[in-house]
């Protein structure tokens, strides 16, 4: 987890001596304070609660923040949601730009519960969504008591887990219509945090980055 964080802040703040430190127990208050809210999936009152927080914490240190919304008909019981991608941005007129994301929404279902009984309740998503979430919020922190010398989107991505699985284009709905509709200037780097809470965590290089 040291050298993720490392490797985020180089990206934000280049490599400069006296670039800011990264706060692990103020990020895991974050990650604790969403968890506090329950699940978090689209629709529920523990989403609209966390979407409140994250635009109040952003609020603080952001130059500018943007709410995209967009609606989506989830394919396992055709329910429509209203989801909402937050994008935060800091130095926005910089020529350089990059992205530093994570998904903030929550699975509906815990369907690979073991239990057959749970495998419908939604899950409260400590590692999945609220561990990038954390990371992404302590980063805001740091950004705006300390401008970065490029532009940094924090990107907050919506309906991710609204997927089934085996059918791969019903998953990361949000981080597709963002793609589809940049509200931004084309990014020169992206990082895309998720599932990084892990006690042991371990992050193998995927197939996409390789690309």
């Amino acid at each position: 987890m040291i050298r993720l964080l490392t490797t985020l802040l180089f990206l934000a703040f280049g490599c400069g001596p006296s670039g800011p430190g990264f706060d692990e127990d103020h990020a895991f208050e974050y990650l604790v304070a969403q968890c506090d809210f329950g699940p978090r999936n689209p629709g529920s009152e523990g989403y609209y609660a966390c979407l409140d927080f994250i635009i109040t914490e952003l609020d603080q240190s952001a130059d500018d923040i943007i709410l995209q919304e967009f609606r989506y008909q989830e394919q396992r019981y055709r329910k429509r949601y209203d989801l909402q991608n937050i994008i935060a941005r800091f130095n926005p007129d910089a020529s350089f730009q990059t992205i530093i994301s994570a998904h903030w929404d929550t699975r509906p279902w815990a369907d690979q519960e073991d239990n057959r009984r749970d495998r419908n309740q939604p899950i409260i998503g400590a590692n999945d969504g609220a561990s990038g979430v954390a990371v992404l919020l302590e980063l805001a922190k740091i950004m705006g008591e300390t401008p970065p010398p490029i532009g940094v989107n924090l990107v907050f991505f919506d309906g991710e887990d609204l997927g089934v699985p085996g059918e791969n284009e019903t998953y990361c709905q949000g981080s597709r219509y963002f793609a589809k509709n940049l509200p931004i200037p084309r990014p020169d780097e992206a990082i895309n945090l998720d599932m990084i809470g892990d006690k042991q965590l371990h992050l193998p290089v995927e197939k996409y980055s390789l690309e």
